[in-house]
């Protein structure tokens, strides 16, 4: 199962949200790469890492990895899932 939440406006989408149980945040990259796109490890974080997507033609988009889990003492028990947050144009100053 994959989650998919996209916002924007009237004229473009700005980004991306994804939450995903069955791979990895590994795998994501890796399927980036095997569609063409260059991913540059941006940073890390505690709770997450950043990476910065091109792709020729594409606009340049900042992707951020999280992991989330349940607390260990969670009465269902312990459960992660990935998350990924693609930013579209982050570098670009008249965004801020």
């Amino acid at each position: 199962m994959i989650g998919v939440s996209v916002f924007g406006n009237d004229s473009a989408v700005t980004s991306l949200s994804f939450e995903y149980y069955e791979f990895t945040n590994l795998d994501l990259l890796d399927a980036l790469r095997d569609a063409g796109a260059n991913v540059s490890f941006q940073a890390d974080y505690e709770s997450y890492s950043e990476y910065v997507i091109t792709s020729p033609g594409r606009e340049t988009g900042l992707l951020t990895l999280k992991i989330i889990c349940t607390p260990e003492s969670s009465r269902a028990g312990r459960r992660c899932h990935n998350e990924a947050d693609l930013t579209f144009n982050p570098f670009d100053e008249r965004r801020q």
